[in-house]
C-alpha cells in the first residue's frame, strides 16, 4: 500500500488509531518508519499521584507500575507464547514512561507531581507501518480477527490513493480454519473461495457471496514455513482467483480437521475427517501452497542484528516495477 496519510487516519479514527509515532531522522533501520498504532485495546496507567488504573487485573493488584506491568506481560506470554517477526511492530503494547516514574527506580529522588499520568502501557493488537524511504505502508496484525476489524481501515486507505497490498501472514499459523474462509470473503468477489472436502459427505464447493470482495486492490501475500492453517485457506483462496501473488517459501500443509475413531479392539486411529482444498481442487494438506515468486530468508546469526527482510524488500521491489511499467 502506498502514500498513505496516516496523521489524517490518525485524526479521523481516533478510537481505531489512538497513537501516531512519526520519525523525525528518518535513519536506517528503526528510524526509518512512522507507526500507526491500530486495533487498541487493555490498559494499565499510573496518575499523577502515583495510583493504578485500567482495565486489567494488575491494576485492581495495586503496587508499583513496573512491577504490574511485569505481571502483565509474564501472564500474556503463558496464555500466547511470542512468535518471531521482522517488522518494527507486530502485536504488542505502546509504552508511555514519564520522567517522575524514575522514582519507582530510585526512590531517594525527590520529583514534582504531575496532572498527567506518569505511565501508560497499551495493548496493541495491530499497526500500520510506513516505510519513509519508499512510501509503502504495510499492514501488520497477530490474529486473523485482526483481518476484518481492518476492513474498513483499507477501505480508507484505498480512498486516499493507495493502490497496492502487501500482506504479511508469514509466521501465521493460530484460529479456527473457518477464519480463512471468512478472511477471504474480503478480497475474493466471485468464484469458489475453497472446497471442503469430508471423509463422509464428499466435496463441497465454498463459494464467494453477494457483498463479498469489498478490498479490490492487487495483493501481494508474503508466506513462509511458518504459514499454516486458516492463513494457507486464506491465501490459496487469493491465490487461486487471481487476486493474490504469493511470495516467500512453501507453506507448512496443515489445512485438515482431526478426529479420533475407535476400532473394535479398543485401539484408536487419528485421522484427518476433513481437509480444505484449493479452489481448484488441489491437496494443501501435507503438501503446502508454493509461492509464485521464491525467496529464500536469510539466516540471522544468534547474537547479531537481524539480516535485512529479503522477502519484503523483494515485493516492495517487483510491486515498483509493475507500477513504472
Amino acid at each position: 500500500m502506498r502514500e498513505a496519510d496516516l496523521l489524517a487516519l490518525h485524526e479521523r479514527f481516533p478510537s481505531r488509531y489512538p497513537v501516531l509515532l512519526e520519525s523525525v531522522s528518518g535513519a536506517e533501520p528503526l528510524g526509518r518508519h512512522d507507526v500507526l498504532f491500530a486495533l487498541p485495546a487493555e490498559r494499565l496507567i499510573q496518575s499523577g499521584d502515583g495510583t493504578l488504573a485500567g482495565d486489567v487485573v494488575e491494576a485492581r493488584e495495586g503496587g508499583r507500575f513496573l512491577d504490574a506491568l511485569d505481571r502483565w506481560l509474564a501472564r500474556e506470554r503463558r496464555a500466547r507464547p511470542a512468535t518471531a517477526h521482522d517488522a518494527v511492530f507486530a502485536d504488542g503494547w505502546f509504552l508511555y514512561l514519564g520522567y517522575e516514574l524514575a522514582a519507582e527506580i530510585e526512590p531517594t529522588l525527590r520529583l514534582p507531581s504531575s496532572v498527567l499520568p506518569r505511565a501508560v502501557a497499551w495493548r496493541m493488537h495491530g499497526a500500520l507501518l510506513r516505510d519513509r524511504r519508499s512510501g509503502d505502508v504495510r499492514i501488520v496484525a497477530r490474529d486473523e480477527s485482526a483481518l476484518e476489524q481492518l476492513r474498513t481501515q483499507v477501505a480508507s486507505l484505498a480512498k486516499g490513493g493507495a493502490s497496492r497490498l502487501i500482506v504479511d501472514i508469514r509466521n501465521t499459523a493460530a484460529g479456527d480454519l473457518a477464519e480463512g474462509i471468512t478472511a477471504a470473503r474480503l478480497f475474493v468477489g466471485s468464484g469458489t473461495i475453497a472446497i471442503r472436502e469430508s471423509r463422509t459427505g464428499g466435496q463441497a464447493k465454498i463459494a464467494a457471496q453477494k457483498g463479498d470482495g469489498s478490498v479490490a486492490l492487487p495483493v501481494t501475500l508474503l508466506v513462509d514455513s511458518g504459514t499454516s492453517g486458516p492463513a494457507e485457506i486464506f491465501a490459496a483462496a487469493l491465490a487461486g482467483n487471481k487476486r493474490a501473488e504469493l511470495m516467500g517459501e512453501r507453506t507448512v500443509g496443515r489445512t485438515g480437521v482431526q478426529e479420533i475413531v475407535k476400532l473394535p479392539d479398543g485401539s484408536a486411529l487419528w485421522i484427518t475427517a476433513t481437509r480444505y482444498l484449493t479452489p481448484g481442487g488441489a491437496q494443501i494438506q501435507a503438501k503446502g501452497l508454493e509461492p509464485d515468486v521464491a525467496v529464500e530468508q536469510p539466516e540471522g546469526e544468534f547474537g547479531a542484528p537481524a539480516p535485512p527482510d529479503a522477502v519484503l524488500q523483494r515485493a516492495i521491489e517487483r510491486l515498483s516495477t509493475k507500477k513504472a511499467a
